[in-house]
């Protein structure tokens, strides 16, 4: 039998098999049925040759070479048990700092909530979460001066091979504008209508618009947005304003298109996807808080 056959489960059956004399008491303990734990000692038994228990009654009494294979898994499955017990101790006396790095919205409206619930388990944990845009939390993950990022899905994300990026939840990028400011009479505005309008860009670039544009009607503007500022709530606060339009995402404004605020520009096609993704430099090995913290962010 090639190391590559073994099936550990059957060798687990065949240790509480041992240890309990019963099909009922062993697989109590394995979570199965004893007729599926009867089915591995016998499948075990075809695979290696040799017959490992002799019935008597309800009871299994193991045979010599039962007894010679349970010497030598013994101290593997003892040892396992003992290491993930260990392990279990780590998780729950988590210790450390995590630096984080986050748009400025993500980390206002539900980042550093989940950190706080978090800390609460665990509080010999720090976490300092530090917001920027997209080109800057990439560089300083790669830099390994944060232990990972949450950031949007776009192309210096996507199709970066130093980085490994884990999607987190689905959000759409929406033009919109404030409900007092344009009258779309119910009707669809065309291409020319709306990149006549006034529209309001991040400082960095018009990434976000061309974006929109690009994905809505397969072609990009040369726009030249009169105003411009650095971050998604400030985007927010113009459009309020009456200042032009701007890209945002939906899930940062629904409450205001509820309210009816804001209204979202609406053409042919559905929203625009805008998934929200972990991103880990791929040549660092993540720490066991840090890999704690993502399975629980990931939930």
């Amino acid at each position: 039998m090639k190391l590559q056959n073994i099936d550990l489960n059957k060798f687990k059956a065949l240790y509480w098999l041992y240890h309990e004399g019963s099909l009922l008491k062993a697989s109590y303990r394995m979570n199965l049925t004893p007729s599926a734990v009867r089915q591995s000692i016998k499948t075990l038994e075809k695979n290696i040759g040799l017959q490992l228990f002799i019935t008597s009654g309800k009871s299994y009494v193991p045979t010599k070479e039962a007894t010679d294979y349970l010497n030598l898994i013994s101290p593997f499955f003892e040892n396992l048990e003992e290491k993930l017990a260990d392990h279990n101790d780590q998780r729950k006396n988590l210790k450390g700092e995590l630096i984080i790095g986050s748009p400025f919205v993500y980390s206002y409206d539900l980042l550093a909530k989940l950190a706080h619930k978090f800390i609460k388990k665990h509080p010999d944990v720090n976490i300092e979460i530090v917001s920027s845009g997209t080109s800057f939390l990439v560089e300083k993950v790669l830099s390994n001066e944060f232990d990972f990022a949450i950031c949007n899905n776009g192309p210096e994300v996507i199709h970066n091979n130093k980085l490994i990026h884990i999607d987190l939840s689905e959000d759409y990028l929406v033009l919109c504008h404030a409900s007092k400011e344009i009258d779309t009479k119910d009707r669809i505005l065309t291409y020319k209508e709306l990149t006549s309008l006034p529209h309001i860009a991040y400082s960095s670039n018009h990434y976000m618009l061309e974006r929109w544009y690009r994905y809505h009607f397969n072609k990009c503007p040369k726009l030249t947005p009169n105003l411009k500022v650095n971050n998604v709530p400030a985007i927010k606060e113009m459009v309020l304003a009456g200042a032009g339009l701007g890209v945002l995402p939906y899930s940062y404004i629904k409450n205001d298109i509820t309210k009816g605020r804001i209204k979202i520009i609406e053409t042919k096609k559905k929203m625009l996807t805008n998934n929200r993704v972990l991103i880990q430099n791929a040549e660092k090995v993540p720490s066991l808080l840090e890999k704690t913290f993502i399975k629980f962010l990931s939930k």
